[in-house]
């Protein structure tokens, strides 16, 4: 299509930017399986290495804001389930969806929290169960967002929200064609610009959940969470805050 253009290249991965929706995205796009393992590959530890409770209160208070009624919430990318276990403490029934084994294993071990192993576009859930669905940093790192996000809003009871946040593309696109354009380098002083497999903006993120059937109730670049969410420094944490979209809290239309 006229409407895609080559972007830039990282490593040997090459970007492209649609110019309708305003979004990167790797070409080719890499398969389920090669994901997975390159999930496995970068998530090797046995629990977290930095704590982020702050985020994590951030996206709950967010949620409580729309759903002061507290029901079923399921983390999807559940990671070691630190924001599923602080939802269960502010009385949520929670579960996680985690494929990762070793993830998974920590959860139920650490916390006792449900866990569902398995892929959100392959998960075994009933239609319209969960009254909230966290997405944190993971819509980016699929296939196919449409797809996962076409299936969260079969899983989301009526009246129920989604929280869904992203790394701005446009922001940590712009910032590493900046660096390769005169500095020659993907990274300056250990801020390093991340693009997953697909760099979402406000504009592609809004599209998304319209054609998901949902109904944005607010889209914005996400709030300073503390350096404790992130390590490195403040000037690390305030860019990598800077440059996060957070819708915050999507419901269904």
């Amino acid at each position: 299509s006229s409407d895609v253009i080559h972007s830039f290249r990282r490593h040997d991965s090459l970007y492209v930017y649609c110019r309708k929706c305003r979004s990167y995205r790797l070409d080719p796009l890499p398969d389920r399986t090669a994901l997975h393992q390159a999930y496995a590959a970068y998530y090797p530890h046995e629990g977290p290495l930095l704590p982020k409770t702050d985020l994590h209160a951030k996206v709950l208070d967010a949620i409580e804001r729309s759903r002061p009624d507290k029901g079923v919430l399921l983390d999807v990318g559940a990671g070691y389930g630190e924001l599923a276990n602080l939802a269960l403490g502010r009385g949520w029934k929670t579960w996680a969806l985690e494929s990762l084994p070793h993830c998974a294993d920590y959860i139920e071990r650490t916390w006792r929290i449900p866990v569902v192993r398995a892929m959100i576009e392959d998960a075994d859930l009933e239609p319209a169960s969960f009254d909230a669905v966290t997405m944190i940093d993971v819509l980016d790192q699929l296939q196919n967002p449409r797809h996962a996000l076409e299936r969260v809003a079969s899983i989301l009871a009526p009246g129920g929200v989604v929280f869904v946040r992203v790394r701005n593309g446009a922001v940590h696109a712009g910032a590493l064609k900046l660096y390769q354009a005169f500095l020659g380098s993907s990274r300056i002083k250990g801020w390093l610009p991340i693009i997953n497999v697909w760099g979402l903006s406000s504009t592609s993120l809004n599209l998304l959940c319209r054609l998901c059937g949902l109904s944005p109730i607010r889209l914005l670049n996400g709030p300073w969470v503390g350096v404790s969410s992130y390590g490195g420094g403040i000037p690390v944490a305030l860019l990598k805050n800077a440059a996060f979209y957070g819708a915050e809290t999507i419901r269904s239309g």
